[in-house]
């Protein structure tokens, strides 16, 4: 670190100083922003760093970059400002998460608008009046996971530092180029169901905005107990009319229409009207 810095005003005059001759209040009315560096043809900028019973030292500006034949000059490391040098790991879900996840989705989307916007600020407020010592680990992001490889060692480790991953919530109108390969909870209104053998497809309606969600070979192969159940969900429709879906899945862009289309993995991760696939099945089974 620099062991001293010029100071200039934009004036004729220039004079070198050490930290040692600048205090905060000069440095707030004086200097700030008028420190470089000593180096010939060198113009970074160089701040003060102020410390209790040790020697104050200069540094460089955030951003800023010394020649590059200054003795100072360093390669600055990528950033999230630049490349992500975050190290992001990847947690699979439980159980109890994906179904509290539901449970909510289903709540809100019974809400009308006005309710959710209500319920939000009493959060914020809540979040306000809340106060923590826990310091965030920035140098590791951990991310949700339906179906990608997981490192277990690493999963065990992040998992006693940090809560579990976050897992959003979708409106099927509110998915953006962000949410491309991450699972996110989808919900909106049964417009239609078609099915085959190990195959579903349930398109799902928020305000003008049409969704389909996928239920492919990898679905039937971990829920073969699901195949032929599709159906009963629009005769399930039939007799209770529109039928809200909420589901956990991974978001992609379908490759014959080019829009947003979600694709889910198990049985237990999506429900409609609030009840799973099975339940709801049982339900139109006593019909006869």
């Amino acid at each position: 670190m620099p062991d001293s810095a010029l100071f200039s005003n934009g004036a004729t005059s220039v004079r070198e100083i050490t930290a040692d001759d600048i205090d905060p209040s000069s440095y707030k009315d004086t200097y700030k922003g008028q420190l470089y560096c000593t180096s010939e043809n060198c113009n970074a900028k160089l701040v003060v760093v102020f410390r209790y019973s040790r020697r104050n030292y200069f540094r460089t500006l955030q951003n800023e970059d010394h020649d590059e034949d200054c003795i100072h000059y360093f390669e600055r490391s990528a950033t999230r400002g630049g490349i992500d040098t975050q190290e992001t790991i990847n947690v699979r879900m439980s159980e109890k998460q994906k179904r509290n996840a539901l449970k909510r989705a289903f709540s809100l989307s019974q809400m009308t608008d006005e309710q959710i916007e209500e319920m939000r600020k009493k959060q914020k407020n809540r979040k306000k009046n809340t106060t923590t010592n826990n310091r965030k680990d920035t140098q590791t992001r951990i991310e949700p996971t339906l179906n990608g490889e997981v490192d277990e060692e690493k999963e065990r480790e992040a998992l006693k530092k940090k809560k579990a991953p976050s897992l959003f919530n979708r409106g099927a109108d509110a998915l953006s180029e962000s949410d491309l390969g991450k699972p996110r909870v989808v919900s909106g209104e049964v417009i239609s169901v078609y099915s085959k053998k190990n195959f579903a497809q349930i398109k799902i309606r928020r305000g003008n905005t049409t969704l389909s969600v996928k239920f492919e070979e990898a679905f039937f192969a971990d829920s073969p107990n699901s195949d032929g159940l599709f159906g009963n969900i629009t005769k399930y429709s039939e007799k209770h009319g529109p039928l809200i879906f909420n589901g956990i899945g991974e978001v992609r862009v379908s490759s014959t229409t080019g829009e947003y289309e979600v694709a889910i993995f198990n049985g237990n991760d999506f429900t409609v009207e609030g009840r799973t696939l099975q339940s709801l099945s049982a339900i139109v089974a006593t019909w006869g």
